[in-house]
């Protein structure tokens, strides 16, 4: 996948949160490189990606949305 922008980062992530929602293995190297994407975003945008991106993912249980904050986004 190319990422081009926020939005791109964003369809991943909640992409990411959903599998880990429904208990699919998710690939170290994913994670790392969402993360590796997001840390070029500065920490208020990198939030902000992440509400955005657990609005698009739906409900989600404590699982999916640690691996959104924290693994992907970087936040504690």
């Amino acid at each position: 996948m190319v990422f081009g922008d926020d939005d791109d980062l964003v369809r991943a992530a909640s992409d990411a949160a959903r599998l880990a929602q429904i208990g699919k293995p998710l690939p170290e190297s994913v994670v790392s490189m969402l993360r590796a994407i997001a840390s070029t975003r500065q920490e208020q945008t990198r939030h902000e990606l992440a509400r955005a991106a657990a609005i698009r993912a739906g409900e989600l249980g404590e699982v999916a949305l640690h691996v959104l904050k924290v693994a992907i986004f970087a936040l504690a």
